[in-house]
This record gives C-alpha cells, sequence and structure tokens, in this order.
C-alpha cells in the first residue's frame, strides 16, 4: 500500500489558518500535492475517541462507497507524516477559486463561555430529522445574500446528506462538518461535497441524532420524503451490492484493517442494503419517476407539499385497492 510522505509536500497553511477548520479537529495542516495541482488537509489517525488508528482507511472506504453510487465527496489520498512516524490522510481540498465555506455558527463555536459539552449537544441532538432540517435551513437563513432557492436546494441536499451517513454509519454530520460554500466573484451559494468520513461503521456505540440507529434515519426517510428519496435508495440499490463491498476490501488499500472491522463493516453495509431492498420493495415505493425530472416539474413548489401530495396519491390507491398502508 503506497502512500505519499508527507515531508516531500510543501504546507500551505497550518491548522489555525484553515478555512473551516473550526473548533476541535484532526486537521494538522494544508498541503500541496503537486501530482493533481490541489491542496490537501493532512488528517492524523488516532484522534477520535473510539480510534483504532484507522481512520485514513475508513476515510477512503467511504469515500470508495460514495464514489460507487455516485455520490460528490471529498477525494482521500493515504499519507505517512515521517517525521513523527504515524499513519494519516490527505483530504482533497474541495473548493473552486473564488470559493470559501460559510459557516454560521462560527462564533457560537468559538466561544469559550459555553461548555463544549453544551456545543456538542446543540450541534448533534434533535428529535427528528424534521428538527434536523429546521435549524440547518434556520442557521443558514442567516448567512447575507442568501436566497429561498438556495435554502429549497439545501433542504433536499440534506435528506440525501442524511442518508448517505446512514448508509456509510457515519454519525459525526455536525453543522461545521457540511459548511455551505459561497463564491466570491458570482456571490452564488452551493452545496459541499461529503467530506469528514472518519468515524465511518463505528455503529455499536453510536446513534444518529443521539436518538437514531442508522436504520431508523433511513427508515423515517422513505416514509416522510417519499418523493426525493425512493429514488436515490433505488439507484443505491442498483449500484451498489455486497459483492463490490468485498472485492473493495479485499483490495491493497485496506489490508491495515483487522479481520474484525472489515466483518464489521460488511455486516453494516449488508444490514443497509437489505434494509433499501426492502423498502424499495414495498408497493407504495415502486412509483415510476425521476429525481431529476421530479425537480424540473416542482422545482417551483414547497417540498413538504410535495411530499403530502404524495403521501395523499398513495393513501388513496391504498384505499381504492381495499388495503392500508402499512408503516
Amino acid at each position: 500500500m503506497e502512500r505519499i510522505k508527507l515531508s516531500t509536500l510543501e504546507e500551505v497553511n497550518s491548522k489555525v489558518n484553515i478555512d473551516g477548520n473550526f473548533g476541535a479537529s484532526s486537521v494538522v495542516g494544508e498541503y500541496y500535492i503537486p501530482s493533481i495541482g490541489k491542496t490537501g488537509f493532512y488528517k492524523e489517525n488516532g484522534y477520535t475517541p473510539d480510534s483504532k488508528n484507522d481512520e485514513d482507511l475508513r476515510e477512503l472506504f467511504c469515500s470508495k462507497i460514495m464514489e460507487k453510487i455516485g455520490f460528490p465527496h471529498a477525494d482521500i489520498i493515504l499519507a505517512h507524516d515521517d517525521e513523527n512516524n504515524r499513519n494519516g490522510c490527505l483530504s482533497v481540498n474541495i473548493l473552486n477559486e473564488d470559493e470559501h465555506f460559510v459557516n454560521p455558527i462560527s462564533e457560537y463555536l468559538s466561544n469559550p463561555d459555553i461548555p463544549q459539552l453544551a456545543k456538542i449537544f446543540h450541534l448533534f441532538k434533535f428529535d427528528s430529522i424534521d428538527d434536523f432540517i429546521k435549524d440547518d435551513l434556520e442557521k443558514n437563513s442567516s448567512i447575507q445574500g442568501i436566497t429561498s432557492e438556495d435554502l429549497k436546494d439545501r433542504k433536499e441536499y440534506l435528506l440525501n446528506y442524511l442518508f448517505v451517513s446512514a448508509l456509510v454509519s457515519n454519525y459525526d454530520i455536525k453543522i461545521d462538518n457540511r459548511l455551505m460554500i459561497k463564491n466570491d466573484s458570482t456571490g452564488e451559494f452551493r452545496n459541499s461535497e461529503y467530506y469528514d468520513m472518519a468515524i465511518g461503521f463505528y455503529e455499536d456505540s453510536h446513534k444518529f441524532l443521539l436518538k437514531f440507529s442508522a436504520n431508523e434515519i433511513i427508515q423515517m426517510l422513505y416514509k416522510q420524503y417519499p418523493s426525493q428519496i425512493v429514488q436515490f435508495g433505488k439507484h443505491i440499490e442498483e449500484t451498489l451490492n455486497e459483492e463490490d463491498i468485498d472485492e473493495m476490501l479485499n483490495g491493497d488499500n485496506f489490508q491495515g484493517f483487522t479481520d474484525d472491522t472489515k466483518k464489521a463493516i460488511v455486516d453494516q453495509l449488508t444490514d443497509r442494503l437489505t434494509t433499501i431492498r426492502n423498502l424499495n420493495s414495498r408497493e407504495e415505493n415502486k412509483f415510476k419517476f425521476g429525481i431529476n425530472r421530479l425537480h424540473d416539474v416542482t422545482k417551483k413548489v414547497t417540498l413538504p407539499l410535495r411530499d403530502k401530495v404524495a403521501n395523499y396519491m398513495i393513501n388513496i390507491k391504498n384505499k381504492f385497492l381495499g388495503r392500508e398502508r402499512n408503516d
């Protein structure tokens, strides 16, 4: 397994000067990578509480899963800090020219008067997916120049973001891991590619929103937002299977995983895929339309209204057929 040596790269930013690196972070510096003409943020292993010194491999494997299903993500390059003899990875910079992260709660995160535990609960704890989305949209609506169309796109992004996070069992979904990006030249905003995946597949000791399992998140997404989620779930079923997972895990890059870790990853992904297949096969989820076509046709209609209409039509069909929807 070839790793890029940190000593061969030029450091362009120290930890404290990195845009978007808020609060506690495993990122120790930003380095220029000549082979790709971009910078990358070096993240050292052994930083997370549950660490098995394999965060770099977890980041890389999560990125491979996202690549397989076609979900935008930060590229990951395995690296080695030869000066300190420690492994880690480079998360390739997702910012384009004239872009920067916009953090609507940076002052809150840096406030020394607020206990760290209170910050963690504020960033992670929600009673429902709706509360999670509402909190995000309220915070981002305070950004100067943000538009209603930006927020509409943001909501659809958050649904897919939650789905993918549940797929790879990455519960680390605090707001500074999903920051919006602004282009200073055009004034336009966009949602970021997926980044920060170092604690993917630590399922046993963690919950989403501090109360839900990964499968519960997926089930709630299907139930509450069928117009957005069903087609995405079908796409995942078509592009990812257990054979793909085994093939990737048996590659040279992941020989550093222990057998127990490999088994845990296979078990979790198999469980997610089984859940997704079962939900896709339900009669109420067999409607036929593409998500791009849906967005084009209904982009001026609020997302809650779309989902209310979808559920209403499903209920009418079920009553006509003489059966109740089994949620």
